[in-house]
């Protein structure tokens, strides 16, 4: 908070002259005020207001396996955010919800998926306010994902921010009574009409190398780049409601980067190579060995994977 300075005012000055005066500092003061905390948007609790906000708070605390105390609702921006760091639009959720009603076509994929020409080439702008180390994670991040191979997933960082698919932008929370450790970073979770949903946001309060090595800012930015194409937290398993596991992976993987804890950055886990390739295959057809001479095609609707 800055501080304010005056002069000692002459005696002579009159008794409206100094109550003048002294209403012109009061307001100047009141002018030059800086929050100590900076605020966060205002949260709906979910009995006032909105009665649909149970419902649809307990439908994502369902299908992500997040304790319903997580589900949070941001009122100022129609959204929702999971586990701290993973956002669906108001309007998205209910989308879900009325398809969860009306039935699913297939139980073994993911809920949230990119469609397939935004996956092709996901375009990433880094607001530049964001500072040179998280660039370089997020940089780094764009690197690592682009380089998995055997998937169609392309992320593409440009330079201005038109018709772009993630916005990477900064804003500071600190520690506060109802949560002694702030979240990192969030992303928003891809809509149901296939596009990215959003953009990511970084918490500034992790600025410091000592709060964050640089190693594990990686680890988060690579993280979150895993949510902008649908991947929930594997630490997290569902409730029965939707299933969330991809074929020929395990129920925990301890090893993988969608994991809810951040450590320090290594490299992608075998199932995390296998989920992409799975759930964004780079070819629909593969050349494999065998003597096959009479071939048939399927809708796939009543084929059932991981069973």
């Amino acid at each position: 908070m800055k501080k304010l300075f005056t002069t000692c005012m002459p005696q002579t000055l009159s008794y409206l002259a100094r109550t003048m005066l002294l209403i012109a500092l009061l307001t100047a003061f009141q002018s030059c005020k800086e929050p100590d905390i900076i605020n966060e948007p205002a949260v709906l609790k979910q009995d006032e207001k909105d009665t649909q906000l149970q419902t649809l708070s307990s439908f994502l605390a369902g299908v992500t396996g997040a304790p319903i105390d997580k589900v949070k609702y941001i009122n100022e921006e129609k959204k929702f955010v999971i586990d701290g760091d993973m956002e669906i639009s108001r309007t998205s959720a209910e989308e879900y919800l009325n398809a969860e009603k009306t039935g699913r076509v297939n139980q073994k994929r993911a809920v949230w998926l990119l469609s397939d020409n935004v996956a092709k080439d996901v375009k990433v702008y880094i607001n530049p306010s964001i500072t040179p180390e998280w660039k370089e994670a997020v940089r780094e991040a764009i690197y690592e994902w682009n380089h998995m191979g055997d998937m169609k997933v392309n992320f593409r960082e440009v330079l201005f921010d038109y018709n772009t698919d993630v916005v990477v932008t900064a804003k500071y929370e600190g520690p506060n009574p109802s949560s002694p450790q702030p979240w990192i970073a969030r992303q928003n979770m891809p809509d149901i009409d296939g596009t990215t949903g959003g953009g990511m946001t970084i918490n500034t309060y992790y600025n410091s190398s000592s709060l964050l090595s640089k190693s594990e800012k990686k680890f988060a930015m690579v993280h979150e780049l895993g949510h902008v194409i649908g991947f929930a937290h594997t630490d997290k398993p569902t409730q029965g409601l939707i299933d969330f596991l991809v074929c020929d992976t395990p129920v925990w993987d301890a090893n993988s980067v969608m994991n809810f804890v951040v450590g320090s950055w290594t490299m992608f886990s075998y199932y995390d190579h296998v989920a992409a390739m799975v759930l964004y295959p780079e070819h629909t057809w593969k050349n494999l060995p065998g003597q096959a001479t009479d071939v048939a095609a399927s809708t796939g609707t009543d084929i059932e994977c991981c069973g």
